[in-house]
């Protein structure tokens, strides 16, 4: 390996720009060998800014020619499992974005290449790298509210832009520039519903719930400490229109009870994120106003645990270091299987039963 891991980026717009090649560059210990973007005008634009030395319309192209340690996966939705597994049969380390599949079998066919290569699969789920899920995580291990017993997570977001309006409003498109550093020009498909990936139901694999509520399902998982075994939902939707507003509820495989509601509003809002966790002996909450246990002896507020922190950080660690993976495809793979019963389910109208391989 080189002095720095050596990236390739695959799905070079928002989430990549914005975050995934900024925190790379900011380890200070990865170098963007190559980009991808299948759109030769975007790709240029992305090219000249990032100043990349190579660039391609051809992922495959890519993996074939570019010298490489690792890729980041960041196309939409349904164009994950091809290049992840690639990858991984070529040797590389894979960092893949939210949801890694809209199946679960193509997601637990990403942990098998993993599992075959011996190379790190992460999925880079944000919502449990930062502060405030770090301390609750904490302070659920230590036994600081006792067993838990239900986890009640609600998000409201601002997805109708996709489906409803088809055109994102400044005040977000304002917000990426900003982050990502790119011009108007890059952002032109925003307004193309033809061009803009988000707003097709069959390349997002769905409306909010599949999107922005992904993150809810992981962060459950991860606090309950165990995989669902079944899941019910109501839909506004499902799998006809994208869904904007959704109600699930589920069963893990240690009994924890969850409970998700999903919620688009039209209007900004600046706190739509609410947790809470009910254990034998309290009761821990996490929104805007911060971290509080209740238990007998009263309400305590609990601390952050340090900074927030980004997928790429433990990524790189992770290669270079050989630390813990934080979000293995593991964890990817059971959220995907979640998501998919609970579209299932509003379909159908039924309780799903969620198996996983062992």
């Amino acid at each position: 390996m080189s002095e720095k891991l050596r990236v390739g980026v695959i799905g070079v717009g928002t989430i990549a720009t914005m975050m995934h090649i900024p925190t790379l560059r900011a380890t200070g210990r990865a170098k963007i060998t190559a980009i991808c973007r299948r759109t030769e005008r975007y790709l240029a634009i992305a090219q000249e800014r990032l100043s990349v030395a190579e660039a391609y319309t051809d992922w495959q192209e890519m993996l074939d020619k570019a010298e490489l340690d690792a890729v980041v996966v960041s196309t939409p939705h349904n164009l994950h499992t091809e290049p992840v597994i690639s990858a991984l049969d070529r040797g590389l380390h894979v960092m893949v974005d939210k949801p890694m599949a809209l199946k679960a079998t193509d997601a637990w066919a990403m942990v098998a290449a993993a599992r075959r290569a011996d190379r790190v699969l992460m999925v880079a789920y944000n919502g449990r790298l930062s502060a405030e899920s770090r301390a609750v995580k904490a302070a659920l291990t230590h036994g600081r509210i006792g067993k838990v017993r239900q986890i009640i997570g609600t998000g409201i977001g601002r997805y109708s832009y996709y489906f409803d309006e088809r055109v994102v409003p400044e005040s977000i498109r304002g917000i990426v520039r900003h982050l990502s550093g790119m011009p108007d020009e890059f952002f032109n498909d925003w307004a193309v519903p033809e061009e803009y990936w988000r707003a097709d139901v069959t390349q997002n694999g769905g409306g909010l719930f599949v999107d922005g509520g992904t993150h809810a399902v992981d962060r459950a998982l991860w606090l309950g400490g165990a995989p669902a075994v079944e899941v019910t939902a109501i839909m506004d939707d499902g799998l006809a229109k994208p869904d904007l507003h959704a109600s699930v509820q589920a069963r893990l495989k240690n009994n924890v009870l969850v409970t998700l509601t999903m919620s688009d509003l039209k209007a900004d809002v600046t706190d739509g994120n609410r947790w809470m966790i009910v254990g034998d002996d309290g009761v821990l909450t996490m929104d805007g106003t911060g971290i509080k246990a209740q238990t007998r002896a009263g309400q305590e507020e609990i601390q952050p645990e340090g900074p927030d922190m980004f997928p790429a950080f433990p990524f790189v660690s992770c290669i270079l270091d050989g630390a813990p993976n934080p979000i293995p495809g593991e964890a990817g793979a059971h959220a995907v299987a979640f998501v998919e019963a609970a579209y299932r389910s509003a379909a159908e109208k039924t309780v799903v039963q969620v198996t996983s391989p062992s």
